[in-house]
């Protein structure tokens, strides 16, 4: 750069800096004084707030989404239960045994015996906003008039505004 560039900027610079030497002196801060303003720290908390504020949101729709989630995965895991005691049995488990029976050995017609097709019938999650059920809701499909649909059965439950459905689709648990 040639001599003459570099003095105007030295100078520019030079006049930048007392300018904003008088602006922090009006507004009673000096350049050499530590520390920093009210106001400052005022716009540093109120960032920080932001951000929690936030963070927490997606914190707490993580924890509905996972759920949801664990609701269908253990709806599915039921349901392939069933589906094997149906298999073995020739039968779908009544609603008065429920899905209790599906802990324990269970011997087919046949004489066979097979079991347990689950260890423990798990619990719906806690929480939630509606919150879920205490246990899972079976029921033997019925047909129109009463009868059940060989082969067909509900389980489900419902919480924080979602449906965990063996059909998969449904809006609603009985």
């Amino acid at each position: 750069m040639p001599p003459n560039v570099l003095a105007i900027e030295a100078r520019l610079l030079v006049q930048l800096n007392e300018t904003m030497g008088h602006v922090f002196q009006r507004l009673g801060h000096r350049r050499d004084q530590a520390g920093f303003t009210l106001i400052e720290l005022l716009i540093a908390v109120m960032i920080v707030g932001i951000l929690a504020s936030i963070g927490f949101a997606l914190y707490v729709n993580v924890q509905q989404r996972g759920r949801v989630g664990k609701a269908q995965a253990d709806v599915r895991a039921l349901a392939s239960a069933v589906q094997l005691f149906h298999a073995h049995m020739g039968q779908l488990p009544t609603n008065a045994e429920g899905l209790a029976i599906l802990t324990a050995i269970s011997v087919s017609p046949q004489g066979l015996s097979a079991g347990p097709f689950v260890n423990t019938v798990p619990n719906p999650p806690s929480g939630g906003g509606p919150a879920w059920p205490g246990a899972y809701f079976y029921q033997v499909d019925p047909l129109p008039g009463g009868v059940a649909s060989p082969g067909h059965f509900v389980i489900c439950a419902a919480g924080d505004g979602a449906v965990a459905h063996s059909a998969g689709t449904s809006a609603t648990c009985p």
